[in-house]
């Protein structure tokens, strides 16, 4: 019998697709909020991925006020797969406020997947001054697919990557951002 409590992948998919990962994440938000008798929120689980229902986004911001730190996780990724502006705003007040480091790097990342220009100055914010690296490389990687997607919005946006590629005190987002820069230049 499968452990409700494993936040593994299922077996032999070490590498899966963002959708296997986003399915994941939707069993075990379904499973969580089960656990927590929230019957009325389910939809968000059964509605992500689709065309946004007023259910399916408010109760996805519901989860983000979520007291555990993996529901407010499976809420970004619920809300990641809906284009809602109200979801994206609520992406980027998690990215730069959520009390967890881990659901900030997801809200962040999400963004880069939605790759909605408004959050350009937040992901600049945490970029330049998040103190947990993980948090600024998915910071540094949302705003390269911001700008693959739309194009820089501001014009210091990628003089501001490159500052970040030369100077973050992180090997690993100093190698990322150059990485990128240079694939894109």
């Amino acid at each position: 019998m499968k452990n409700d409590n494993e936040n593994t992948l299922p077996s032999g998919s070490s590498k899966s697709s963002s959708l296997d990962r986003y399915r994941h994440s939707s069993e075990l938000a379904a499973g969580a909020i089960r656990k927590r008798g929230a019957v009325r929120i389910r939809g968000a689980v059964r509605t992500r991925g689709t065309q946004p229902s007023g259910e399916g986004v408010s109760a996805g911001l519901k989860l983000l006020k979520d007291p555990h730190t993996e529901i407010r996780r499976n809420a970004v990724l619920i809300l990641t797969g809906l284009s809602d502006p109200s979801a994206a705003a609520a992406l980027v007040t998690a990215a730069e406020h959520d009390p967890e480091y881990a659901v900030q790097a997801e809200a962040a990342e999400a963004l880069g997947q939605i790759a909605d220009v408004r959050a350009e100055e937040t992901l600049l914010r945490i970029l330049s001054g998040h103190r947990i690296h993980h948090v600024r490389l998915r910071a540094a990687r949302a705003l390269v697919e911001i700008i693959k997607t739309n194009g820089p919005q501001h014009a210091t946006t990628v003089a501001a990557l490159s500052q970040v590629a030369q100077k973050d005190v992180s090997l690993t987002v100093r190698n990322e951002l150059a990485h990128s820069l240079d694939k894109d230049a």
